[in-house]
């Protein structure tokens, strides 16, 4: 450019930079209204703040100046600017000498970095697991879910810190070989069970996956870690409610049975096999009517109903059929245990003998009989004598 803002000389990039060809280029000033020069945003600028009058005014170079300009066809360009002063032999002020680069490219993409680097943040600061970043084993970055699982009030307790203090001292070398085979292979470790400390020591069980990442030029590990601790209760608490569950089933005093929908036994006690005169081993996987012994029709329709929802529960007096041919009188209460839709998953019999009680009733039976004819004959005996019988009752009545 001359010493009045003209551009004198162009060379063939500037043709691709600038959107002219060189003859048009030649001989127009550097604010001409045809450039429609904004800032990025597409906001005008003064003639004042632009590379040529800022090397004029101050002799000296200016380096990265920002500003667009409009295409003939209307494609708005992007450029960042380098210039320089030039001098004649007298040292007077003569010109200026510029480089233009189109940086519409670079700075989309720089944008679009940014705008993902945001939504990568946010998506972070609203995820119910804590994230973390740590770089030479020291954090870098906690979201608020980790500030969280860690018991911190503010990032700068945690920020800055070496991450071993944050794990279990049991854990430690486990978390050693994984940030090792992390640094050696260069991709992510999956998830396993680690244990972390709160900043109060109180340790909490977390489930933990990490991946490299490059930031700013460093490589960083980016760690996601679940509290499992509720989960950790609910399945200790799981097993000891099987374990009750279980205990009360095989010690139980009455026979116990679970069976599959087509009435197939899954699982017995030890006195329900002993009821049935069977091991534990060889009736499970048969059907326990195979010893039924009284009404198989009648309890096969009741238990259609159970089945089918229209019973809760159903109860029969029934008699089983023991493995050395003999007889057990038992009384039978079964129900139905459901799957979120209502379907039975498998069914639970409670098999009571009831020997010893239909034996019992039998005799009280035989007794009512044998003292209802005694008192018949007895009745008769008084009836046939010829002399008047009394019987006086000790106050002396007339019985």
């Amino acid at each position: 450019l001359d010493r009045e803002g003209r551009i004198t000389f162009a060379n063939a990039q500037a043709e691709a930079v600038l959107g002219l060809a060189r003859a048009d280029i030649g001989g127009r000033r550097y604010d001409s209204p045809e450039w429609r020069i904004s800032d990025y945003e597409g906001r005008p600028l003064l003639p004042e703040v632009l590379p040529f009058a800022r090397v004029a005014a101050t002799r000296e170079a200016v380096r990265g100046v920002q500003h667009a300009i409009a295409w003939p066809d209307g494609r708005r360009v992007l450029l960042s600017i380098n210039a320089a002063p030039l001098f004649d032999t007298n040292g007077a002020f003569d010109g200026m000498v510029a480089t233009v680069e189109n940086v519409s490219e670079r700075v989309r993409v720089e944008a679009a970095l940014r705008e993902s680097e945001l939504r990568h943040r946010n998506l972070l600061e609203i995820l119910p697991d804590a994230v973390m970043v740590h770089e030479e084993g020291r954090f870098t970055y906690l979201n608020p879910a980790a500030l969280a699982l860690f018991g911190a009030g503010s990032p700068e307790e945690l920020l800055g810190t070496p991450v071993m203090e944050r794990v279990s001292p049991e854990c430690r070398e486990l978390v050693r070989e994984r940030v090792t085979r992390i640094a050696e292979l260069g991709r992510g470790v999956p998830f396993v069970e680690e244990q972390f400390l709160r900043l109060d020591g109180t340790p909490v069980g977390v489930e933990v996956a990490a991946v490299p990442f490059v930031s700013a030029g460093r490589t960083a590990v980016q760690v996601l870690a679940r509290d499992i601790s509720e989960r950790k209760r609910a399945e200790r608490a799981r097993i000891e409610s099987q374990e009750r569950l279980r205990a009360t089933f095989d010690e139980a005093g009455v026979g116990m049975g679970e069976l599959a929908p087509d009435g197939l036994l899954l699982r017995v006690n030890s006195r329900l096999a002993e009821l049935l005169g069977e091991s534990a081993d060889r009736l499970v996987g048969r059907s326990l009517q195979e010893h039924l012994d009284s009404d198989r029709a009648a309890y096969a329709a009741l238990r259609g109903e159970l089945l089918a929802g229209v019973r809760r529960s159903i109860e029969t007096d029934a008699r089983f059929r023991r493995g050395d041919g003999s007889q057990v009188f038992v009384h039978c209460t079964e129900s139905a245990v459901r799957d979120a839709d209502g379907g039975v998953r498998y069914s639970i019999v409670v098999v009571e003998d009831v020997s010893a009680r239909r034996q019992a009733e039998s005799e009280q039976q035989r007794l009512e009989l044998a003292l209802r004819h005694a008192a018949s004959e007895w009745a008769r005996t008084f009836d046939s004598l010829s002399s008047a019988v009394l019987l006086v009752g000790a106050d002396g009545r007339v019985i």
